[in-house]
């Protein structure tokens, strides 16, 4: 009978781990504005590189609705010997 409980009770600590590691709730958006206001038509990195914004799916106040939100505000498109890009994202 101890056995029997205890291989339960690994089993179920083993599968607990697993569930909380998935991420199957988190939905990724592309949005026309940016979070600090800028227009994407306004901008020709915005409309080439959408800004982002992934938030929780089932929306639960004490996890928090966004999670990231960000936009890229300088990309080198042609490469020499240095290349870099920029992200900026809201305070999260």
């Amino acid at each position: 009978m101890k056995y029997k409980l205890l291989t339960i009770f690994l089993l179920g600590l083993f599968l607990v781990s697993t569930v909380s590691a998935f991420e199957f709730d988190n939905i990724k958006d592309i949005t026309t504005i940016t979070f600090d206001g800028k227009q994407i038509e306004d901008n020709q990195l915005l409309k080439k590189y959408s800004p982002i914004k992934i938030s929780n799916a089932f929306n639960l106040p004490l996890i928090g609705n966004t999670i990231f939100e960000g936009y890229l505000s300088q990309h080198t498109d042609i490469c020499g010997e240095d290349c870099s890009s920029t992200m900026d994202g809201g305070n999260y």
